[in-house]
């Protein structure tokens, strides 16, 4: 069993991990609806760089984020490895059913408050509001997302979506 360790109680539990701009991250396996292994975007004319696109589920219009360019300003480059997961719906500001495209999708794993540990300080403002926290595994950074911030009410319905 590898060694987890998270930096907050609030942590402990089941994670999804994946991979976005090539950093292991994680995400509540609550909050998981589904993954794609393939989709076709449409882009969204006039929409931030961090949107991806639309894509068709079972005739349903679901915008896709792309995390990589939200978080660390670099698009995800689409590989055989790359998917979309499909949050829950009421996961996000304005209950918008919506996917992320990342690199790659691994394991869940069970996170366990086993050594706590304090953020460090980054020594600047950062606008970290979609991190839950951190943790570790096998000596490697994970960062633990909080679905519901990835993005404000005001950018969704900045989009104009459409409603089911």
């Amino acid at each position: 069993m590898p060694d987890l360790s998270v930096s907050d109680s609030r942590l402990a539990g089941q994670f999804l991990t994946l991979r976005i701009a090539g950093r292991l991250c994680a995400m509540p396996i609550a909050a998981v609806l589904e993954i794609i292994e393939r989709a076709s975007l449409t882009g969204i004319p006039a929409s931030p760089p961090f949107v991806a696109g639309m894509m068709d589920m079972r005739g349903r219009p679901v915008l896709v984020l792309d995390p990589a360019q939200r978080f660390f300003g670099a698009p995800t480059m689409p590989t055989r490895a790359s998917c979309i997961v499909l949050l829950q719906e009421g996961m996000t500001p304005g209950k918008t059913l919506c996917g992320l495209l990342v690199d790659s999708v691994h394991d869940v794993i069970s996170l366990q408050d086993t050594s706590p540990a304090e953020l460090p300080d980054m020594g600047y403002s950062a606008q970290l509001q979609f991190l839950e926290g951190v943790a570790t595994i096998g000596g490697e950074v994970i960062f633990v997302l909080k679905p519901e911030a990835i993005w404000t009410r005001e950018e969704i319905q900045a989009l104009d979506l459409p409603r089911d």
